[in-house]
Parts: structure tokens; C-alpha cells; sequence
């Protein structure tokens, strides 16, 4: 059976109401690629066609309505290499299109204009030490976005946040010939007044008997720490509630991958939502994404 250790991966959901920090959940486990061993993938992330969100602050339920119809679309690679067997690098470049369409049937006179944002969203770097690597294995990561995303303050559109971050992580998990599994741990420094953040998570994997077949489940929390500034977000964007600084939330992902259909070549699929519970800021809707990775 082909060990499990390179094949968690969390498909951005990236970002989209995921994407103020997320790289690929490979990159969140404690393995290491291994020296000259790499990963990388292309995946497209989809949230279509929504106008409400889940937002506890207005005091009349877990939901509020948006102005327009929005929708979000993010086309992502990632990839990640081993420099030696402890240490991995890797990187994620996103691509956003976003979409302020018409407006709702039972809505009043929109206050912010309709329109179309395509643009990167938050190159990210991250780095990996494997410090543990025992039946029970350990790592510290050090994950670094740049402020390359763009933000349109008439329409409310954005493709992520306009803030340089510094994000390390402990992670720590284990692996058998069927199963796999880890946690991992982190504090988000933003710059530009934003909040900082608290993120945590697990994951657990099954390989199926045809050995090419891996279902995974994914969980994560984003805690918002509220010590940034309450006027960074411009009025429209607090509106769409696209990439905020306050945004918060707790949510799932069901993932299937299908593994070696080509020279090393796989396919995956990926579905998932916010948990109820305490959500600011993120899209009442389904994130969706397709994808297709390479291992060496």
C-alpha cells in the first residue's frame, strides 16, 4: 500500500471564504516531501451565484442579505519541493474573478455599483521543518503572504486582502498503511491594521482497497482576534463582504482524490461550507473546487 504522507491536501478553499489564509492542507501537515520529492497542482474554486451571508452581528439571525448577486471564482497553483528530508518549501499563487452582478429581485436601490474584478489574489511562501519524524511526527511552519491582491472600493470586489501576513504553525500527526491524520495550530500576523488571527484545524484520511482512491475530511477554524482597526475595510467591501479584516468562521470539507492515472498524474474534488455557530463575513453558500496534481 502507497503511504499516505504527501496526500492531504486542502483545494484552497483557498481560499475563497478561505482564501485570507489557506494554502494547500499538504502543505499544514507535518510530512516533509523528502529530498528532491515534490507536489504541485492546479485547482479552479468556485462559489456561484449567492446573496446572503453569514454574519451574526446584525442581530436578527445568523444571516444578512447582500445588495447584488456575487459570485467567486479562483483558478490556483500550488506546489512544494524537499530541499533535504526534513525541510520542504513551497508556494501558492491565486487567481481571482469576482463578480458584483444585478441586483437582488427584493432588494432596494443597490447604494454600490455592479461590476467585474479579475486579478491575483495573495501569493503565499511557506516553509517546513519536520522536527519529530517517529511513528508521531511534528513540524513547524512559517507561512508568509504578500500583500499582492486588489480590491475595488466602489463595487466592493476583491480578490483578498491588502495586507502582508506572517502565519507559524504547529502541526503534529501520524499515518498507517489505510489511514492518515493530523492537527496543526497557528497565530496569523497581518500588517495594515487588520485583525490577527487564531487558526486551527485536523484532517483524516482512508485510502480505499484499490489503493489509487483517498477520502478526506477536513475541519478548520479561523478565530478572529478583533485588535486591528474597524475602519480598514472600505464601506462597499464591508457590503459584499469579500476578504474582510473581521471575517470568522468554522467549516468543513469533504474531499475525494483519485491518485497515479497517469505518470504520476491525479485528479481531485472537493466540497465544503461553514459549520453553525459563530460566522462573520462568509458566503452562505457551497464552495466546489476541481483539480489536477503531479507528483515526483
Amino acid at each position: 500500500m502507497k503511504s499516505l504522507k504527501r496526500s492531504g491536501i486542502l483545494a484552497i478553499a483557498a481560499f475563497l471564504f478561505y482564501s485570507l489564509i489557506s494554502v494547500d492542507s499538504n502543505a499544514q501537515g507535518p510530512w516533509a516531501q523528502g529530498k528532491g520529492k515534490g507536489y504541485s497542482q492546479v485547482v479552479f474554486n468556485s462559489i456561484s451565484n449567492y446573496s446572503s451571508l453569514y454574519d451574526e452581528r446584525t442581530g436578527t439571525g445568523d444571516t444578512r442579505r447582500t445588495e447584488r448577486i456575487l459570485s467567486e471564482v479562483v483558478l490556483a497553483a500550488y506546489g512544494e519541493f524537499g530541499i533535504n528530508d526534513k525541510l520542504t518549501i513551497g508556494a501558492n499563487i491565486p487567481f481571482g474573478m469576482v463578480k458584483s452582478g444585478s441586483a437582488r429581485v427584493d432588494s432596494i436601490p443597490p447604494q454600490f455599483a455592479e461590476g467585474r474584478l479579475i486579478a491575483f489574489g495573495n501569493v503565499s511562501a511557506i516553509a517546513k521543518y519536520t522536527f519529530i519524524d517517529k511513528k508521531w511526527k511534528a513540524a513547524f511552519l512559517t507561512q508568509v503572504g504578500l500583500a499582492t491582491a486588489e480590491r475595488d472600493t466602489s463595487t466592493g470586489l476583491a480578490t483578498g486582502v491588502d495586507t502582508y501576513s506572517l502565519q507559524p504553525t504547529l502541526s503534529f500527526g501520524s499515518s498507517s498503511e489505510d489511514w492518515y491524520y493530523f492537527g496543526y495550530f497557528g497565530y496569523g500576523y497581518r500588517t495594515n491594521d487588520y485583525h490577527d488571527y487564531l487558526t486551527m484545524g485536523a484532517e483524516v484520511g482512508k485510502r480505499l482497497s484499490n489503493d489509487k482512491i483517498l477520502i478526506i475530511m477536513n475541519i478548520h477554524r479561523l478565530h478572529n482576534l478583533g485588535n486591528g482597526s474597524a475602519l480598514v475595510d472600505a464601506p462597499a467591501i464591508v457590503e459584499t463582504g469579500l476578504h474582510t479584516s473581521f471575517q470568522e468562521y468554522s467549516a468543513f470539507l469533504a474531499k475525494i482524490f483519485v491518485e497515479d492515472l497517469y505518470k504520476g498524474v491525479g485528479a481531485f474534488g472537493s466540497i465544503g461550507g461553514a459549520f453553525p455557530g459563530e460566522k462573520v463575513s462568509v458566503a452562505a453558500a457551497p464552495a466546489m473546487s476541481l483539480g489536477l496534481f503531479y507528483k515526483w
